[in-house]
């Protein structure tokens, strides 16, 4: 029992092995600079990785799915002045052994070996990476910046709701995701000279 114990705490603070146990201990406290060195070093990510980010991926698509029947079912119960229940899409777990950070960092992982360094990144936002990296440009106002039309949009509301809501852990997560867009769009041939300098961490 007590070997199991030992085992499961072991595996939830320790969920990743080799070059990915290096990335996730960088991740933790400088989020870009843990991307560009998987960028670098794309080749040292296993490339099983690849599959499990897909798995992820697939969990989010369903519970996104199921978060939004939802919604219609509650709209329409409401309508027939029928109180709504807990969402169904609600309980649906990633993983057992991981927090919403670490499949985070693991989904951006595997974008990253699969597209070999260089996933896409939105347009125009390679003119703004190093000023962001450097701490000159806010990462939120970057990816604004950078976001077509109807998505902008989406953004800024999804920014505003947060502000106004008063949850800023949703902030913090578009920061970050901004700050690994940056480092994604950051031109390859700059990330050796720019890893000693690169410093976005997410606030705390």
């Amino acid at each position: 029992m007590f070997d199991a114990l030992r085992q499961a705490w072991h595996q939830a603070t320790h969920p990743f092995q080799g070059y990915l146990e290096t990335l996730w201990e960088v991740w933790k406290t400088d989020v870009a600079r843990a991307t560009l060195m998987a960028r670098q070093f794309w080749q040292q990510i296993p490339e099983a990785v690849v599959q499990q980010g897909a798995a992820v991926q697939a969990q989010a698509n369903a519970a996104n799915a199921a978060a939004r029947i939802n919604q219609q079912v509650s709209l329409g119960l409401g309508k027939l002045g029928i109180p709504a229940g807990p969402g169904i899409g609600a309980g649906i777990p990633f993983s057992p052994t991981m927090n919403p950070e670490q499949l985070l960092f693991l989904t951006v992982m595997a974008n990253i070996r699969a597209a070999q360094g260089d996933p896409r990144a939105p347009p125009g936002l390679d003119q703004l990476a190093a000023g962001v990296l450097l701490g000159q440009i806010d990462p939120v106002q970057a990816l604004v910046a950078c976001t077509p039309g109807l998505n902008q949009q989406q953004l800024l509301y999804s920014l505003q709701a947060a502000q106004l809501m008063g949850m800023p852990q949703v902030s913090q997560v578009l920061r970050v995701m901004a700050v690994v867009q940056a480092a994604i769009a950051l031109p390859h041939d700059q990330i050796a000279s720019f890893l000693p300098k690169a410093s976005v961490a997410p606030p705390s």
